[in-house]
């Protein structure tokens, strides 16, 4: 750039010699100030021009305003000239514009100077609490953002390698599913295989939330499939199917499978006995629980002390049942003979398998026992008096009286009655009941028996006696001679012929080596004692 000239200098040295000069010459001095005043100008104007280029930022609207004032101011000399002037009046008016400006509005710009004043002091306490903060602060949030980041960026890591792995999550997690279908389809063995498989993924990740949850999901299907297994077993089931059954509850890692099949069995066992009549009670017993003994021992080896103690408990119940029914079948002689029957067939039953309860359910038979003859022989001794006081004392044609006819058939061993009874129907009557009774008796009645049954029938005779006495008299004196002897005659064959062959008949059902002869030898003094007090003309035949 060139340096502009001294116009004022150029004139003052010009001026002088302008007198000098022609009017030509004049002209010619006059353009080359005019000329050499335009380029100052211009140079000028450029210098302003740059500096107003490196003063203002770089914007397309400035640079627009830039050039319209330059191209405006160059265009006129004259306008360039007054430029100076113009910019000293508008910096004026704007002076006096601001100092007006602040007369009127004094308070405000005195709130912007507080303001201002309150800002620079918050500024100042806000840079004095920053520079209060340590570097080990900054160095511990400079870590902790680390870790976050290494975490955020681990995380990252493993939710690529999830999606990558999309397919064998899904099928990790259709495993439970997979496993409830089975149990549901009762494929035990299919379902026990995918809970494997679960558990041992479990096993190598311990710490996988995705495992944990799968293993959760597991034990609450291997729950319902155990449910289910006992509810298999809690119904008639064959054997096959227990071995099964066993089979899955021990792959379950059950604890005490014995002990639960044993439950579950003795509750199927209860269902079955509760429905049973009681003509069926026995015989139900019997059948289940020999099959849960034969089971058991077929399943887990043999007899052990839980199945013992099992039988031992259900025996118990059983007495205790048993001796109910045979309380309640005590009138009736033929359902009580089965019953009895029944129960010694169990008894001897388990005592094959080492259970045996026969020293346990022998009193309770021979109480049955003795508390059915008791009723028998009072039913028969009502029923005596009852037909006794119809009987007419007529004395009947006794064809075979005359024949002597031994006690016991030598044929066949049977106790024979005598025949004077014939010519007495009531103390035939009492014959027939007599050995219909003991006829019941002979296959159930155990030894140990013999003396209740010994002291029934006494008081059962004695009874009769009784009666007899009581009867003579009351009636003897409303009696013919022939009535009087008939009556006589009834107590004599009474005394000697029915109750000797009572006593034998008594005698043959407890005909044992193990029973001494007193104990089946009834006590007739008694009898003897009240009849011949009665009837001073009996004597012994």
């Amino acid at each position: 750039m060139q340096m502009p000239v001294d116009v004022n200098s150029f004139v003052y040295v010009n001026s002088g010699s302008c007198k000098l000069c022609t009017p030509n010459s004049l002209l010619l001095i006059t353009f080359i100030f005019n000329y050499w005043k335009l380029q100052c100008a211009i140079l000028l104007l450029m210098a302003e021009a740059e500096l107003l280029q490196t003063l203002l930022p770089e914007d397309d609207s400035n640079d627009y305003l830039c050039t319209d004032y330059l191209s405006r101011l160059c265009q006129n000399v004259n306008h360039l000239s007054r430029e100076g002037v113009s910019i000293a009046e508008a910096c004026k008016t704007n002076l006096e514009m601001r100092q007006g400006l602040a007369a009127d509005h004094y308070s405000t710009f005195i709130s912007a100077a507080n303001g201002a004043q309150q800002v620079t002091c918050e500024l100042k306490v806000v840079d004095e609490l920053l520079s209060d903060v340590s570097s080990v602060a900054l160095e511990t949030s400079k870590i902790s953002i680390t870790e976050k980041l290494s975490e955020l960026l681990n995380l990252k890591r493993k939710i690529g390698g999830a999606i990558s792995q999309q397919g064998l999550l899904l099928e990790l997690l259709e495993l439970p599913q997979l496993m409830e279908t089975c149990a549901r389809y009762e494929l035990v063995d299919e379902a026990l295989q995918v809970s494997a498989m679960i558990l041992r993924l479990a096993a190598r990740h311990p710490d996988l939330p995705l495992v944990h949850g799968l293993a959760l999901e597991a034990d609450a299907v291997q729950e319902v499939l155990k449910q289910q297994l006992l509810t298999q077993l809690h119904s008639s089931v064959s054997l096959p199917v227990q071995l099964r059954v066993v089979s899955g509850l021990k792959r379950l890692k059950v604890a005490h499978v014995p002990i639960v099949w044993l439950s579950a069995r003795n509750e199927c066992l209860q269902t079955r006995l509760a429905s049973a009549i009681e003509d069926k009670f026995i015989e139900e017993t019997r059948v289940g629980l020999l099959e849960i003994a034969t089971h058991y021992r077929a399943l887990f080896g043999g007899v052990d002390n839980k199945l013992s103690s099992w039988l031992i408990h259900r025996i118990e119940i059983f007495l205790a049942r048993l001796t109910k029914i045979l309380d309640c079948a005590a009138s009736d002689p033929q359902k009580l003979l089965s019953l009895t029957s029944q129960a010694t067939y169990l008894a001897v039953a388990l005592s094959k398998i080492g259970v045996d309860f026969r020293p346990q359910i022998l009193p309770i038979l021979t109480n049955a026992i003795s508390e059915a003859t008791k009723h028998a022989l009072e039913r028969v001794l009502s029923d005596f008096v009852k037909l006794f006081e119809s009987y007419s004392y007529i004395p009947s044609a006794n064809i075979l009286a005359q024949t002597i006819v031994s006690p016991i058939d030598p044929q066949t061993g049977d106790i024979c009655p005598p025949t004077y009874l014939a010519s007495h129907p009531p103390l035939v009557w009492i014959a027939n009941e007599i050995c219909v009774i003991f006829n019941g008796l002979v296959s159930c009645c155990p030894l140990s028996a013999v003396i209740t049954i010994k002291s029934h029938l006494m008081c059962f005779l004695i009874e009769i006696s009784k009666f007899l006495v009581s009867r003579w008299h009351t009636t003897n004196l409303s009696l013919s001679d022939d009535e009087k002897s008939h009556f006589t005659d009834l107590s004599s064959v009474f005394v000697y012929k029915l109750v000797p062959f009572v006593n034998n008949c008594f005698a043959h059902l407890f005909s044992s080596k193990h029973l001494h002869k007193s104990a089946v030898q009834l006590d007739f003094s008694q009898l003897f004692k009240d009849l011949h007090d009665a009837f001073p003309s009996i004597k012994k035949e």
